[in-house]
């Protein structure tokens, strides 16, 4: 660029010219005069100005692309060092192999990362990271543990050699491809940069090593038992020690006997040994009682144990079906299936039976078994057969002639009552959430030809909660010195003079867990809130809406039994009643009636209480004779 158009872009356009007066030229061979001389002088001073600043650009321009090029001249010497200087993928040979054949699950198997540096430079710092597939796992830990696996190398020097040896398992992936992929970092020598090599290969995964079936009726009736086949082989080439075998139930399955002895309860085998190719079955009886048409499932999880841990290989389940049983037998209680019951409620039952088969049932026996510290034995109407030895009311022929033959699709009901107790059983902090159950069994000897069993038999039961209960207790003093508030003022109050009274509020809670506890009560005309408050109860305490008047106490949550095996709940807070002229001779009223609000935890129902309104009469007060207002 030429260098004046290279001064327009760095300056913009050159500086504007001085304007000089043109004057009329002077006669030849006249003298110049003085102004024209000095105005000469001007133009030769700025030109040589001019001159100077242009040839200082140019100077700087020059050094600037001097400086430049001598840049670019020392970062492709350093690129070009690095390249010469860097080992090459030549020379550094870095390899991942795994085994050739397919990996069943739960069999251990090796990687092997390779390292070889050929070339003239040493490795420093190498780190090795080997990145885990999902599923798969170092022998001792499980995939949740680790996803990768480091190791540090140290320094390979020029020739050396370095070989990693990975133990691994795959825990799951049934028939897939696992990609593994090594990463190796290092640095060399007299350089600062950090370089990464990677490298990747494929391991097939197939079945479980050790196969597992777990086979059940597909429909069973509730009540009747049926039978659980367990089968399970090796089918490796390796051997396995001290394996275990876990079934997990439904809630409401009764287990009865199995042809192997469980190791532990009666869920949990252990299995000594299984040899390569060898096979195992046990069976395993129990029943389970549901609604008709209802769906519940079995599992089973195999372990196998890694360096002290177990870890799981296979897992199969089964799904069973509840199937209408030939006699149909359902229960309710005061008309419901949910009821919740409350002290001293009169319980009301009622069993419903059918002949649901195409054939007639003899000698049909119906029995009824009462569990439940809360049942009042002592109120129990019914016209059956009652044993309190085992608490059961039976049902027969003697009391029901259509036993004797309960032809095809026939129906009926029979009903009881029974009261529950005034006071809960409790003797420790621990006794809540009490339960009341039916257990419902009928019977006969004729068996249809469709059903597989010794008797036909429907069982049925239902289960009641028993609401817990939280009171609430309100109390008021003038003589309240074992509170630590002192108050003050005359008793019996006097007109247009403040008396001082501390209130109390216990609370109780018996056999349930309460939350989100709320205590209420107003301050009623001429009383105050003084601001003085204690609790029992740590992180809460009543509190004061001046604008409502309203005296508020929440909490969070209260255990079971608070003020029945220990001491209540407490708080208390002092207020000032002043009477007015009106009030005399009557008492005066404080607080207004308290009511509490709750959540059971166990019933899961809200409940409430209440306590009657506070005024100077003061019953709880021993010291308090007369709470009428005087002159």
């Amino acid at each position: 660029m030429p260098l004046e158009d290279l001064e327009k872009e760095l300056y913009g356009q050159k500086r504007p010219q001085p304007k000089l007066e043109r004057k009329e030229a002077k006669p030849s061979g006249e003298p110049a005069s003085l102004d024209e001389s000095k105005l000469s002088e001007s133009r030769e001073e700025l030109i040589e100005e001019e001159s100077s600043f242009f040839s200082i650009v140019r100077k700087f321009s020059r050094g600037l692309l001097i400086f430049l090029v001598i840049g670019v001249v020392i970062l492709a010497g350093i690129v070009a060092w690095l390249f010469w200087h860097s080992p090459s993928s030549e020379e550094i040979i870095f390899k991942i192999s795994g085994p050739t054949e397919s990996i069943m699950i739960g069999v251990p198997f090796e990687l092997k990362v390779e390292l070889t540096n050929n070339s003239n430079t040493d490795l420093r710092l190498g780190k090795l990271i080997l990145n885990l597939p999902e599923g798969v796992a170092e022998l001792g830990h499980t995939p949740e543990e680790q996803a990768t696996i480091s190791r540090y190398l140290g320094e390979i020097n020029s020739g050396g050699f370095s070989e990693q040896t990975f133990s691994l398992v795959a825990l799951s992936g049934e028939r897939v491809k696992k990609e593994f992929k090594a990463v190796l970092t290092y640095t060399t020598p007299g350089l600062g940069a950090e370089f990464e090599r990677q490298t990747k290969t494929e391991v097939n995964i197939t079945e479980p090593a050790i196969y597992l079936d777990i086979r059940t009726p597909q429909k069973v009736i509730s009540g009747e038992n049926f039978e659980i086949e367990i089968s399970y082989q090796n089918l490796s080439d390796t051997n396995f020690n001290d394996l275990e075998l876990e079934l997990t139930y439904p809630p409401n399955f009764e287990y009865r006997e199995a042809s192997l002895k469980p190791t532990k309860s009666n869920n949990l085998w252990k299995i000594d040994k299984l040899l390569a190719q060898e096979r195992g079955n046990f069976t395993l009886k129990g029943n389970i009682i549901g609604k008709a048409d209802s769906f519940f499932e079995i599992s089973s999880d195999l372990r196998i144990p890694f360096l002290g841990r177990l870890l799981s290989v296979n897992k199969k389940s089964a799904s069973i079906v509840i199937a209408p049983s030939p006699l149909l037998l359902e229960i309710a209680v005061n008309g419901q299936n949910d009821y919740t019951a409350h002290l001293q409620d009169v319980l009301n039952y009622e069993i419903k039976y059918q002949n649901n088969s195409e054939v007639g049932l003899q000698d049909v026996i119906l029995k009824i078994q009462l569990i439940g510290e809360m049942f009042d034995f002592s109120t129990l109407k019914t016209k059956s057969f009652f044993s309190s030895l085992d608490n059961t009311l039976t049902w027969n022929a003697a009391v029901m002639p259509n036993f004797k033959m309960l032809t095809p699709g026939a129906k009926g009901s029979v009903q009881f009552s029974i009261g529950l107790k005034d006071a809960y059983p409790i003797k420790r902090l621990g006794d809540k959430n009490y339960l009341l159950k039916v257990k419902g069994q009928i019977e006969s000897p004729t068996v249809p030809y469709f059903v597989s069993a010794e008797k036909t038999l429907g069982l049925t039961s239902l289960e009641t909660k028993v609401a817990g209960q939280i009171t609430i207790d309100a109390q008021a003093f003038f003589n309240d010195a074992a509170s630590g508030i002192i108050n003050a003022g005359p008793f019996p109050p006097k007109v247009n003079t403040p008396t001082n009274y501390t209130i109390h509020w216990q609370i109780k809670t018996f056999a349930s867990d309460f939350k989100d506890i709320e205590v209420r009560a107003f301050l009623l005309s001429g009383v105050t809130w003084t601001g003085k408050i204690k609790t029992n109860l740590t992180g809460s305490q009543p509190e004061f809406n001046e604008r409502t008047s309203e005296v508020v106490w929440k909490i969070d949550r209260l255990i079971a039994n608070k003020g029945v095996i220990n001491q209540p709940v407490e708080a208390i807070f002092q207020i000032s009643a002043v009477p007015s002229v009106n009030q005399l001779g009557q008492v005066m009223p404080l607080i207004s009636e308290t009511q509490l609000k709750a959540f059971d935890e166990f019933a899961e129902l809200k409940t409430s209480a209440s306590d009657r309104a506070l005024d100077t009469r003061l019953p709880d007060d021993p010291t308090a004779k007369e709470g009428r207002v005087q002159m």
